[in-house]
């Protein structure tokens, strides 16, 4: 409520709007301007955070190859962090790692444990998210991001079963 006693919405920025081509009346729009600065000058926490889920996928990796094979990989915490990752790094505007998350997901549902290359496309996803945000470049389109993706995308279309 605000001081007048009349409901207040707040309304965070995202890109349907954008998505929707237009304005919908009644909106602060500078308001959503400042929130959207904000969001700016916290980059650097928010990098730090994506290293400490690193480090958490990292050890989360650890603990399944201590235990490999495993009966169900989607109930490793291996899978459960890189599925807590892939939604927090899309959450952030951190899509190419939510997408390599998501691929490494993809691989623990479609690849046998079997296939001889299966821990060596484990460790490439991990390892391609350290890259990913030692470099700093989050840009999907561009030409050594996309061709991790397709990279990462075509290994597990040869192990899937």
């Amino acid at each position: 409520m605000t001081a007048t006693g009349k409901q207040k919405i707040v309304t965070p920025p995202n890109n349907l709007l954008k998505k929707m081509g237009g304005k919908i009346t009644g909106i602060d729009w500078q308001a959503i301007e400042r929130a959207n600065r904000s969001v700016a000058g916290i980059q650097g926490m928010i990098a730090d955070n994506m290293l400490q889920d690193l480090k958490k996928l990292n050890h989360a990796l650890h603990s399944y190859l201590e235990d490999f094979p495993v009966e169900k990989p989607e109930d490793t915490e291996l899978y459960n962090k890189a599925f807590e990752t892939k939604g927090l790094a899309g959450t952030i505007g951190y899509d190419l790692i939510g997408k390599v998350c998501a691929s490494l997901c993809d691989m623990l549902d479609k690849c046998g444990q079997d296939h001889n290359d299966f821990i060596t496309g484990l460790n490439a996803h991990v390892q391609a998210i350290q890259i990913i945000l030692s470099s700093g470049d989050m840009d999907e389109t561009a030409p050594v991001n996309r061709e991790l993706l397709s990279g990462l995308g075509k290994m597990i279309d040869k192990m899937a079963c």
